[in-house]
């Protein structure tokens, strides 16, 4: 009725304004409506939010009702789909899985999905050990995954640029030496804390190539948990050999629920630092992405 009151508004001065809205309104029905709607439909259909998911990558279904760990049952909602492209995260842990195959249990199978069907799958960890299942959804809309990659690649690059920023020294360099440090390099209130999560902490020396933001150094001690406890098992690992660009703290504590309620263990040394979020290192073939962000985090306040 609102849209009648609006058009007997529009044309007060003809008679019978009954039959000029009534034409109106079958026109625009008729014709108007589909045409707008059929403008509309490539974009009814949105893409999934990234925010959501931790693991996202495009990929091709291999087989359907079909699983690659025992621990996950076949059902059609089980596929098992080849990782053609790891979309996010971009750390070394979930790269790995480029080329291999993972169970992905879908929320709801689309009736088209079918062997070698590619799309982006927007997932999270269900299980994890011989092999990789997630759950989650999978967008097979074409033209989604150029805007799905460029969307990713900005909140990575915007990542980077917080913890640049955050960071007391970035330096780039190659790992020289691990060892486990002395133990009053650890300390949580003047003492070591006992805890059923144990970090098992090791340093690791790098030789410093070049630096990024901070005062200048030639050797840079990194204390990083060689754990793989749930607590840990994010945390970075290096290996004698390994170069890139390291993002290092002083009392470390954004992936604070751990460090907060452990007493926050960082080095209290001189040259003690941490690098504990996936987000502290970058291997030397990104670092032609990630040191203009380093120079952008220096101009943004």
């Amino acid at each position: 009725m609102a849209g009648l009151d609006l058009c007997f508004k529009e044309w007060p001065i003809f008679v019978g304004g009954t039959s000029v809205c009534l034409f109106y309104f079958s026109f625009v029905h008729a014709l108007v409506l589909p045409l707008v709607a059929m403008t509309q439909a490539p974009n009814e259909v949105a893409a999934p939010s990234l925010e959501d998911f931790h693991f996202v990558f495009q990929g091709s279904v291999v087989r359907t009702a079909a699983t690659t760990l025992s621990a996950v049952k076949p059902s059609d909602k089980t596929i098992v789909v080849k990782v053609n492209k790891v979309i996010q995260p971009s750390s070394k842990a979930a790269t790995r899985y480029e080329g291999k195959e993972v169970t992905v249990v879908l929320e709801k199978k689309p009736p088209e999905l079918k062997p070698e069907t590619e799309g982006v799958f927007y997932t999270n960890s269900l299980v994890s050990g011989d092999g990789l299942a997630v759950k989650g959804v999978v967008d097979i809309h074409p033209g989604h995954q150029d805007s799905v990659v460029a969307a990713a690649t900005a909140r990575r690059d915007d990542a980077v640029v917080r913890q640049a920023q955050r960071a007391d020294l970035v330096v780039s360099g190659k790992v020289v030496a691990i060892r486990e440090p002395d133990s009053n390099v650890l300390n949580a209130g003047g003492r070591l804390r006992i805890t059923e999560h144990p970090a098992r902490w090791r340093e690791a020396e790098i030789e410093v190539q070049s630096v990024e933001k901070g005062p200048n150094r030639q050797r840079i001690r990194v204390l990083f948990p060689l754990s793989h406890d749930v607590l840990w098992k994010a945390a970075p690992k290096y290996q004698v050999g390994e170069e890139g660009i390291w993002f290092l703290h002083k009392n470390q504590t954004e992936t604070a629920p751990v460090h907060r309620w452990m007493g926050a263990m960082t080095a209290t040394q001189q040259d003690g630092y941490t690098a504990l979020s996936p987000a502290d290192f970058h291997p030397k073939a990104s670092a032609e992405r990630v040191k203009p962000l380093i120079e952008k985090a220096k101009g943004t306040k």
